[in-house]
Protein backbone atom coordinates (compact mmCIF):
# COMPACT_ATOMS: atom_id res chain seq x y z
CA UNK A 1 0.00 0.00 0.00
CA UNK A 2 1.30 3.71 -0.94
CA UNK A 3 0.19 6.39 1.24
CA UNK A 4 0.57 10.11 1.93
CA UNK A 5 1.09 11.06 5.58
CA UNK A 6 -0.86 13.81 6.74
CA UNK A 7 1.13 15.84 9.29
CA UNK A 8 -0.51 14.70 12.56
CA UNK A 9 0.58 11.45 11.90
CA UNK A 10 3.71 13.16 11.08
CA UNK A 11 4.59 14.24 14.12
CA UNK A 12 3.52 11.05 15.32
CA UNK A 13 6.22 9.40 13.66
CA UNK A 14 9.05 12.15 14.57
CA UNK A 15 9.14 11.47 17.91
CA UNK A 16 9.62 7.82 17.27
CA UNK A 17 11.17 5.99 14.53
CA UNK A 18 10.34 2.75 15.37
CA UNK A 19 6.43 3.30 15.86
CA UNK A 20 6.97 4.41 12.33
CA UNK A 21 8.64 1.60 11.38
CA UNK A 22 5.96 -1.08 13.24
CA UNK A 23 3.33 0.71 12.14
CA UNK A 24 4.29 0.44 8.19
CA UNK A 25 4.96 -3.76 8.67
CA UNK A 26 1.29 -3.85 10.62
CA UNK A 27 -0.41 -2.31 7.46
CA UNK A 28 1.26 -3.24 4.61
CA UNK A 29 2.64 0.43 3.55
CA UNK A 30 5.72 -0.22 1.05
CA UNK A 31 5.80 3.22 0.17
CA UNK A 32 5.45 6.72 1.56
CA UNK A 33 5.31 10.19 1.12
CA UNK A 34 4.29 13.41 2.56
CA UNK A 35 2.25 16.37 0.36
CA UNK A 36 3.77 19.90 0.06
CA UNK A 37 0.91 20.92 2.86
CA UNK A 38 2.35 18.49 5.30
CA UNK A 39 5.97 19.45 4.44
CA UNK A 40 5.37 23.34 5.22
CA UNK A 41 3.61 22.74 7.83
CA UNK A 42 5.78 20.37 9.59
CA UNK A 43 8.73 22.90 9.31
CA UNK A 44 6.44 26.06 9.60
CA UNK A 45 5.22 24.59 13.64
CA UNK A 46 9.10 23.39 14.04
CA UNK A 47 10.49 25.77 16.76
CA UNK A 48 13.66 28.09 15.20
CA UNK A 49 16.20 25.91 17.00
CA UNK A 50 15.04 23.06 15.61
CA UNK A 51 14.32 23.49 12.22
CA UNK A 52 17.70 22.05 11.06
CA UNK A 53 16.60 18.85 12.46
CA UNK A 54 13.34 19.43 11.07
CA UNK A 55 14.61 19.52 7.51
CA UNK A 56 17.04 16.49 7.98
CA UNK A 57 14.22 14.07 9.44
CA UNK A 58 11.78 15.37 5.99
CA UNK A 59 14.86 14.74 3.73
CA UNK A 60 13.86 10.94 4.70
CA UNK A 61 10.04 11.67 2.47
CA UNK A 62 8.97 11.89 -0.76
CA UNK A 63 7.62 15.09 -1.46
CA UNK A 64 4.76 14.77 -3.70
CA UNK A 65 4.41 17.49 -6.37
CA UNK A 66 1.67 19.92 -6.96
CA UNK A 67 0.73 19.77 -10.62
CA UNK A 68 -2.15 21.45 -11.81
CA UNK A 69 -4.47 18.55 -11.68
CA UNK A 70 -4.46 18.15 -8.38
CA UNK A 71 -5.65 22.03 -7.76
CA UNK A 72 -8.56 20.89 -10.05
CA UNK A 73 -9.46 17.75 -8.07
CA UNK A 74 -8.72 19.88 -4.78
CA UNK A 75 -11.76 22.57 -6.18
CA UNK A 76 -14.02 19.22 -7.52
CA UNK A 77 -13.74 18.03 -4.00
CA UNK A 78 -14.43 21.23 -1.94
CA UNK A 79 -17.20 21.50 -3.78
CA UNK A 80 -18.63 18.05 -2.81
CA UNK A 81 -17.73 18.94 0.77
CA UNK A 82 -18.50 22.38 3.43
CA UNK A 83 -15.38 23.97 3.51
CA UNK A 84 -15.83 25.36 7.21
CA UNK A 85 -16.16 21.72 8.58
CA UNK A 86 -13.28 20.52 6.17
CA UNK A 87 -9.92 22.89 6.47
CA UNK A 88 -8.23 23.48 2.62
CA UNK A 89 -5.05 22.06 3.58
CA UNK A 90 -7.09 18.57 4.40
CA UNK A 91 -8.52 18.57 1.12
CA UNK A 92 -5.03 19.55 -0.90
CA UNK A 93 -3.70 16.49 1.58
CA UNK A 94 -6.69 14.18 0.19
CA UNK A 95 -6.30 15.38 -3.60
CA UNK A 96 -2.93 14.82 -3.39
CA UNK A 97 -3.20 11.32 -2.19
CA UNK A 98 -6.30 10.82 -4.61
CA UNK A 99 -4.32 12.29 -7.48
CA UNK A 100 -1.15 9.86 -7.02
CA UNK A 101 -3.21 6.70 -6.19
CA UNK A 102 -1.79 6.98 -2.40
CA UNK A 103 -4.25 6.14 0.83
CA UNK A 104 -3.54 8.90 3.99
CA UNK A 105 -2.39 7.74 7.38
CA UNK A 106 -3.83 10.43 10.14
CA UNK A 107 -4.41 10.59 13.45
CA UNK A 108 -7.57 12.77 12.67
CA UNK A 109 -9.68 10.57 10.86
CA UNK A 110 -12.82 12.81 10.11
CA UNK A 111 -11.14 15.29 8.84
CA UNK A 112 -10.48 13.37 5.31
CA UNK A 113 -14.43 10.94 5.27
CA UNK A 114 -16.60 12.24 2.43
CA UNK A 115 -13.39 13.24 0.42
CA UNK A 116 -13.50 9.93 -1.71
CA UNK A 117 -9.31 8.89 -0.57
CA UNK A 118 -8.83 5.72 1.17
CA UNK A 119 -8.05 6.51 4.95
CA UNK A 120 -5.43 4.63 7.18
CA UNK A 121 -5.87 5.61 10.97
CA UNK A 122 -2.60 6.09 13.09
CA UNK A 123 -3.25 5.52 16.41
CA UNK A 124 -0.46 5.26 18.69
Amino acid sequence: MKVVIDTDALIGFYRSKRDREAFFEKEGITAYAISVVTYLEFLGGAQPERKKEARKFLSAFRVLPFPSRIFELTVVMASQVQLKKKGSSDILIAATALANGYAVVTRNVRDFENLGVEIVPYNP
